[in-house]
């Protein structure tokens, strides 16, 4: 098992401390149903309970903005892929925040143009969206513990897939000074205990020389 560096590291890797990141993790669901209230959806990537989300449903071009919280989520089943992959399908539920005023009036002719409840129920019942698609964005923190120019291993409460792609910022907590990077996910390693952090290596995609030289005096300003 790797921590995200291979074992040919061609730059010096260094212990860092008091380097937060954030990210804008991008997770493509499928809405099971909705209300005024909230709505359920289906992910193949586990959604955090407590976390508070962006969503932006497209109806049939038309966006809709919305902000919640998940108040429940959990492992629904397992599908395997041609190939043999195993793939899990995960629902959650989250309950929307400050739907008034405009939100509300939006949400409402949001429903009445789906179409699909009576009448009697278009104010307090849930439908099933039939058509478009929806995503959720969330701010995703994490922790520094070891970087180079190449990489670096972070600690986070979330697990992030393999392969996937991000643009973070990292940030010093001495002084505030921020780097902009983008990185793949390398390699996840699963915690030993409930509370402890997902640890996750992650290599820094095709930097230019600009970004190189910004994160040689990055490191640099950190030793």
């Amino acid at each position: 098992m790797t921590d995200g560096f291979t074992e040919r590291r061609k730059n010096k890797r260094y212990d860092v401390e008091g380097i937060e990141g954030c990210l804008t993790f991008v997770l493509n669901v499928k809405i099971l149903n909705m209300s005024l209230d909230g709505m359920a959806v289906e992910a193949n990537h586990m959604i955090s309970v407590n976390k508070e989300y962006t969503i932006k449903v497209n109806h049939k071009g038309e966006l809709l903005d919305l902000k919640g919280r998940v108040i429940w989520s959990k492992l629904y089943k397992t599908t395997v892929t041609p190939e043999g992959d195993v793939i899990p399908i995960y629902r959650a539920g989250i309950k929307f925040e400050d739907v008034l005023n405009e939100k509300t009036l939006s949400l409402l002719a949001f429903i009445e143009k789906s179409r699909i409840l009576t009448l009697e129920k278009r104010i307090l019942g849930r439908f099933n969206l039939k058509s478009g698609d929806a995503h959720m964005q969330c701010p995703h923190n994490f922790t520094v513990r070891k970087i180079s120019l190449s990489g670096m291993l972070i600690e986070s409460d979330t697990p992030l897939a393999a392969d996937s792609e991000f643009v973070m910022t990292l940030t010093r907590s001495d002084d505030g000074k921020e780097l902009s990077i983008k990185g793949r996910v390398a390699s996840l390693i699963e915690p030993e205990l409930t509370d402890a952090p997902y640890r996750i290596g992650i290599e820094f995609i095709s930097p230019s020389d600009e970004d190189m030289a910004v994160l040689k005096e990055y490191i640099d300003s950190l030793l």
